[in-house]
């Protein structure tokens, strides 16, 4: 698996408020492997008491995946991916649950 689709599957894990598991030995995580499961911005959205885990809007012909949880502090958690090698443009206010929002870049460290 490529960094980024391991980035990805991980956030997407945590978007969904899936449980965590972690099928190798924690003693000899490679420097990713570490960055990834340790990103305490990431583990406190899969960890956060919300209604439901996260759910999935694809805007017609693009493409793109948009996820978005509920969190219980009245806020939201949203990934936008794009599984597509090329730069996409992609207008959010077609998503009825999103009035307004702060778009917060989580950063793996970079």
């Amino acid at each position: 698996m490529s960094d980024v689709e391991y980035k990805t599957e991980f956030t997407l894990w945590a978007i969904s408020a899936a449980s965590m598991l972690v099928a190798t030995d924690v003693r000899v995580l490679s420097p990713l492997q570490r960055e990834v499961l340790l990103n305490h911005e990431l583990l406190a959205v899969n960890q956060m008491s919300a209604p439901a885990g996260g759910l999935i809007y694809r805007p017609t012909g693009t493409g793109t995946e948009v996820w978005m949880r509920h969190l219980a502090t009245g806020t939201a958690a949203i990934g936008v991916f794009n599984p597509r090698n090329t730069v996409r443009f992609l207008t959010l206010s077609h998503v009825p649950e999103i009035v307004s929002f702060v778009l917060e870049r989580i950063s793996f460290g970079r």
